[in-house]
Formats: structure tokens, sequence, C-alpha cells
């Protein structure tokens, strides 16, 4: 048993250096028409045993028939299991963790964190990705977020840096319920 959470641990830190790497080369990989849900989805089931391992309930609402977006989907996977893995470590006494994605049309401009979106406007769909935990959280000075001393393995800066690399926007609020992270995408036209 030990040896196999400390061979899942290394393939787990194997994957983020990896996404990392991916990542600080500043560039698209392998870019193309991917459905958000079925990421999700296998990123969900690479965490899975971390979820009952800690005792935390998986709440889904996934909608289905989502627009396709134009995106590297090796790369998105590893943005959403260490988000995953992130909330699901700072819940270790359990709790639960809500996974929501819908679609939405932009009602006036966007603005994220007191800057005004220029990529979404008024008009257009917006496909929304929700991760709600129960995970109290101690914010510093600069908003990042830091739960009970324990960095994610994927830091909040460089999941908003990826995200934006395919055109989303990461929000992050955090109140005495848990955190939220909301992640927005344009929808592709047509």
């Amino acid at each position: 048993m030990v040896l196999s959470d400390m061979a899942g641990a290394v393939h787990r830190a194997d994957a983020n250096i990896r996404g990392l790497l991916e990542f600080s080369a500043n560039k698209k990989r392998d870019v193309k028409d991917e459905n958000l849900n079925e990421i999700i989805e296998q990123s969900l089931h690479s965490v899975a045993n971390e979820l009952k391992t800690a005792h935390v309930k998986l709440i889904r609402e996934i909608a289905p028939g989502l627009p396709l977006l134009k995106l590297d989907s090796r790369t998105m996977k590893h943005v959403f299991m260490n988000l995953f893995a992130y909330s699901i470590r700072a819940m270790p006494k359990g709790g639960s963790l809500r996974v929501r994605t819908h679609l939405r049309e932009v009602k006036e401009n966007l603005v994220v964190q007191g800057r005004v979106s220029s990529y979404l406007k008024r008009g257009d769909t917006a496909i929304i990705v929700e991760v709600e935990d129960t995970a109290p959280l101690a914010t510093d000075t600069d908003a990042s977020p830091s739960p009970k001393g324990k960095d994610p393995a994927l830091g909040l800066t460089v999941l908003k840096k990826i995200v934006e690399l395919y055109g989303g926007i990461v929000d992050f609020a955090t109140d005495d319920k848990g955190n939220k992270y909301t992640l927005t995408f344009k929808a592709n036209p047509g």
C-alpha cells in the first residue's frame, strides 16, 4: 500500500513537472477543438483516489453539449488535476468538492479582479467552469491562495497564465464557506 501510494505521488509529481515545462515553453502545444467536459472528467478520474482517501465528496454538475474549445487537452488536464488536487489537499478532514460547467451569455463586459476583460464582451457566449471546495483558506497580501501553509503543486499564478494562454480567465473568491475558482472561456463562434 505504501509503495503504491509513493508510486502514485511520483507519477503526479512527474506530470506536474512536465506540465510546468510545457508552460515554460510559452507556446500552445497540440491545439485543436476539444470537449472541456471530457477533459474535466479525465482530470477527476486522475484524482479519484485522493478524493476517496481524503473523504471528500464530489458533486458533479456537468452541462451536456457544451461547444468545443480550441486548446491543448493535455495541458488543460494538468491545470484541472492540479486545481482539484489543491482543493482536496486543503481539506484534510474531509469536505466537498463541487465541479460545475455551464454556458452563460455575457450580459455586461466582464470584470475580473478589477480589470475589464478585452476578450469577453457583452453578448458573447461563455463556457464557465466553477470549482468550489469547503476548505478553509488563508490569503496573503497579494490575494494568492495559500491554504494553511501549503503551496499548491501548480500555483494559482501559473494556472492563470496557462488558462490565459488559451483565451480563458480565472477568478478566485473565498469566504467562510470555502473557496471558489471560476474559469471562463469564450465559446468558439459557429
